[in-house]
């Protein structure tokens, strides 16, 4: 009876990381702005922004993308990632996710600007 009842113990301690709480989003591209004038589909660089994107949400760490968030309230996700790129070019990305719109916003601040990527996010659907 002890074995059991330890076997029955380890197994759910062990199992607790199977009920971590991540929320995948499936984001569908709205728009895009440079320097804030709206990028339109004849811009160089707009083919490589304009793509649908999915996130995910780590409940237990609050994380967003596994990015550092310095926000996690009832109404916005604000996740950070500041980062140096060869030649010393500096990127500071940021993602707001406004939690009852369901819109996220990209802004990519560089060196010659910020750009700014919106989308529309809702719970992503399994495929299989």
């Amino acid at each position: 009876m002890k074995k059991l009842l330890s076997i029955i113990v380890l197994g759910l301690l062990l199992s607790g990381n199977a009920y971590a709480k991540v929320i995948s989003l499936s984001c569908i591209f709205q728009n895009a702005y440079d320097g804030g004038s709206l990028m339109k589909p004849t811009n160089d660089m707009y083919a490589y922004i304009s793509d649908d994107t999915e996130i995910s949400l780590d409940y237990d760490n609050e994380s967003i993308n596994g990015l550092e968030t310095p926000v996690w309230n009832e109404n916005k996700i604000i996740g950070e990632l500041n980062r140096t790129l060869k030649g010393g070019i500096k990127l500071n990305t940021t993602l707001t996710l406004n939690r009852n719109t369901g819109k996220l916003k990209q802004e990519i601040t560089g060196k010659y600007g910020t750009t700014t990527i919106n989308f529309k996010c809702s719970k992503a659907k399994k495929k299989f």
